[in-house]
């Protein structure tokens, strides 16, 4: 169409037009147009097609050169709910309808007046108002998690609003949310990913963010990123599930490291038979404990390392308590702990401790006037976890102790320091540890599997012969042994031979040069010593105590008697000593017997 054409179409528009509505709005009335209205309105419909034109040419230009903000074409992201909850939707042109306030239907509820676009004219008074500028467009926060936000539904469609507006209503994922719109009815689109403006996201450099499945890393305006399922560590439980009430455990997360506790509800299971009839329940679905005899009829009890697939590893206190006719009962190796009274008024007669048990109950037999015998395999009792398991097993007098390490104060852990007779040591073991065997005053026969060399070769820090014990080595007593540098001890450790009732004669070999504190105390059926000349010091009680001694014949290198060297030695009625620069402590020898250095008195 040429400008002409348009110039002609406008300067006949129809006189009609001035009794619509949006002409009574703007306060034109019908009158009859003399000839210069009509040029008037010639020039001023010239102004507009101009001024049409002009804005026509400016918006291809922009658009061409990339000057208009993202989706503000008529047609674009505007018009597209999801547009509008992922933020990028914007307020539409200004339209060509009337303004706000009218009554037509299709009134842009966001559009401006077609003439200066700050004023309008009241048509109530026909005065002339300000039209305050539109509102600029806030995209939707990213994170749209929980309450219903009800958004408006022109900026999303570009159409009047209808009864029910677009509402987003819920969050199904952190990648999307479910909007519903009076067209389309419930939609899923994608929440905004980019960062609001004049936000840069900045997320933590830890899992801050964690639920009970999943992990995030989160920025400071609430967005998450690097979601992940955890990968936890196994339950620990902090308090056991019983009937009505629900028990607690906490998993750590092997990636993310945070701790997620759960409430898990009381199962009652049925206690399930063994093939032999025990009874067993389940613990923390991880192992089992035997609760009782259940149908076993067996005199002979053989707890198993297994049930169902799961470890063995406890045995509930009183569990078979008061059976009288069982006579054996056999541990697994993988058993943790036994519970107090488990066997209490049984006919067991011996016991084997596993390797692998921690604890052990008091009164583990209660009274129990069978058991005599017990097995050691186990190095980590302590005086937490053992509490006189055996106290009142009168009838206990032998321990076979088959451990490395005889743990220290092991007999006074156990309750046997009172009723131990026969202490037996297998050729594992190679320490004896402190107080191992202090206070066990019953104790008269240690028995060595090894061989003499093996015997030399144990660490002492408590001599099991201490109290008076006769001594047998790979199965032989000992009565005379040659002491030689195999025999020496380190320091800290004490004498290997000390207490020993069998030994009745020592040789002392040409290259020891000393013997030690308390090296023979007590060997109370030594009667004669010779001591080399190799030997230059005697220690303190290095021979206290051996009340049979009559004889000690001394070498020409002794140089120094420690203090009660000789004390008790009340058979010795001679010492000479042929040195005359030894020096002898006052009290070394008893009273009543008479010591000569270097040929005098």
């Amino acid at each position: 169409m040429k400008a002409e054409d348009i110039l002609n179409a406008v300067a006949n528009v129809d006189e009609s037009w001035t009794d619509s509505s949006a002409g009574a709005f703007y306060g034109i009335t019908a009158k009859p147009r003399s000839r210069a209205n009509r040029t008037f309105l010639r020039s001023a419909s010239v102004a507009v097609v101009c001024l049409c034109a002009a804005l026509a040419v400016g918006l291809v230009s922009a658009s061409l050169f990339g000057l208009l903000p993202s989706g503000s074409s008529p047609g674009g992201p505007r018009n597209d709910p999801a547009a509008y909850v992922s933020g990028t939707a914007v307020p539409p042109e200004t339209g060509t309808t009337p303004p706000p306030g009218t009554s037509g239907e299709g009134a842009n509820l966001t559009g401006s007046l077609p003439s200066d676009s700050d004023t309008a004219r009241d048509p109530a008074t026909d005065d002339v108002t300000s039209v305050p500028e539109d509102p600029p467009t806030t995209p939707v926060p990213a994170d749209i998690t929980s309450s219903p936000e009800t958004c408006s539904p022109e900026a999303t469609t570009g159409e009047p609003a209808p009864s029910d507006p677009v509402e987003v209503t819920t969050a199904d994922s952190p990648e999307s949310v479910t909007v519903t719109t009076h067209e389309s009815g419930e939609i899923t689109v994608p929440v905004q990913t980019e960062p609001v403006v004049g936000h840069v996201h900045s997320f933590s450099n830890w899992y801050e963010g964690f639920d009970r499945n999943y992990h995030w890393y989160v920025c400071s305006c609430g967005a998450k990123t690097g979601i992940g399922e955890h990968d936890l560590l196994p339950w620990m439980v902090e308090r056991e599930a019983t009937p009505g009430n629900p028990g607690k455990r906490t998993a750590i997360c092997r990636i993310c490291g945070n701790p997620v506790s759960e409430e898990y509800d009381y199962v009652e299971t049925e206690p399930k038979p063994n093939p032999s009839g025990l009874s067993f329940r389940l613990r923390e679905d991880s192992y089992y404990f035997v609760i009782g005899r259940g149908e076993c009829r067996d005199s002979e009890i053989v707890i198993p390392a297994e049930y169902n697939g799961l470890p063995v590893t406890g045995i509930l206190a009183n569990s078979f308590a008061g059976q009288s006719d069982i006579t054996s009962v056999v541990l697994p190796e993988g058993l943790i702990t036994v519970g107090t009274g488990a066997f209490s008024g049984t006919g067991v007669t011996e016991l084997t401790i596993p390797s692998t048990v921690e604890t052990l109950g008091k009164d583990l037999f209660g009274a129990n006037d069978r058991l005599t015998t017990l097995y050691i395999r186990t190095d980590k009792l302590t005086s937490e976890s053992c509490k006189s398991p055996f106290g009142s097993c009168r009838t206990l007098t032998t321990v076979v102790f088959e451990t490395a390490t005889v743990s220290d104060y092991i007999t006074k852990y156990l309750g046997i320091q009172n009723v131990l007779q026969t202490a037996v040591l297998t050729k594992a073991v190679k320490v004896i540890g402190n107080g191992a065997f202090s206070g066990c005053k019953k104790l008269k026969t240690v028995m060595y599997e090894g061989t003499f060399d093996a015997w030399c070769g144990i660490s002492f820090k408590n001599s099991p012969c201490a109290n008076g014990s006769a001594l047998y080595i790979d199965g032989k007593l000992v009565e005379e042994i040659v002491f030689d540098e195999k025999c020496a001890r380190a320091d800290g450790e004490k004498a290997k031979f000390a207490g020993c009732t069998s030994l009745n004669r020592i040789i002392i070999s040409a290259n020891v040069s000393e013997i030690g504190t308390a090296e023979f105390y007590g060997c109370s059926a030594l009667v004669n010593v010779i001591i080399p000349d190799s030997v230059a010091s005697i220690g303190y009680n290095a021979f206290a105590n051996c009340t049979s001694l009559e004889i000690v014949s001394f070498g020409e290198g002794v140089a120094n008697v420690e203090s009660r060297a000789f004390d008790n030695c009340n058979l010795l009625k001679y010492a000479f000593i042929p040195n005359p620069g030894c020096v002898v402590a006052d009290n070394s020898f008893p009273e009543g017997t008479a010591v000569m250095i270097g040929g005098t008195d």
